[in-house]
């Protein structure tokens, strides 16, 4: 496995804005073609994404994040960037080297099954952008709850998954997993803390308890 690449210590923290106008520079990291892989999330999601984890833990730095469903690897080079440590986990074996290829912790692996590519009780924050995207087959509950219990599995006590789902999903399979719903953000209607998000997508914050 790879050596992230981090600056020496964590920098300024971001707002939404900001993290959004820094992500833009890595657009053309999204004409990569998925080729059977996860489809990238929008700039805008991953900037939220950010914003919850520098709030949600403002006291501990560098803090450790897993990307599922990473695709080629932006956020997690982006986290890398603002002293975080970053993993991420990709299906496609295309994509996980490309990401790879740019010296990024990208993991290729089944998000269902991560007890071989993540250590237990190991990250701040685990998120989940476009994996629950409108072209996907239906995902079926058992299936949910395979993700969630997987998830589970390597979040430390006081972390949290951020997830965007463009297709309704079953919340009790979340639920059985132990992973309960702290926040929904809904279609573009503005949110104190996260602000916008598009009108196909609804964003969870999922918590331990």
């Amino acid at each position: 496995r790879r050596t992230i690449r981090m600056t020496s210590g964590p920098r300024r923290r971001l707002t939404v804005r900001g993290a959004r106008s820094e992500l833009e520079s890595y657009r053309p990291w999204l004409d990569v073609a998925p080729l059977g892989g996860s489809s990238p999330a929008g700039i805008a999601h991953y900037a939220l994404a950010y914003h919850y984890l520098v709030t949600a833990c403002p006291s501990q730095s560098p803090l450790t994040v897993l990307d599922l469903g990473c695709h080629v690897g932006l956020f997690v080079d982006f986290l890398g960037t603002r002293g975080h440590a970053a993993i991420g986990v990709e299906k496609s074996t295309h994509l996980a080297e490309l990401g790879r290829a740019r010296g990024l912790d990208v993991r290729r692996g089944d998000v269902v099954d991560l007890g071989d590519l993540v250590a237990p009780a190991s990250i701040h924050l685990a998120v989940a952008m476009r994996l629950f995207h409108a072209e996907a087959p239906p995902f079926e509950p058992v299936w949910v709850e395979r993700f969630a219990r997987a998830v589970r599995t390597v979040l430390r006590p006081d972390a949290a998954l951020f997830c965007e789902a463009e297709v309704p999903l079953p919340i009790d399979a979340f639920e059985r997993a132990g992973l309960c719903v702290r926040h929904r953000i809904a279609a573009e209607k503005p949110h104190w803390k996260f602000g916008r998000v598009r009108d196909d997508a609804w964003v969870f914050v999922l918590t331990g308890g």
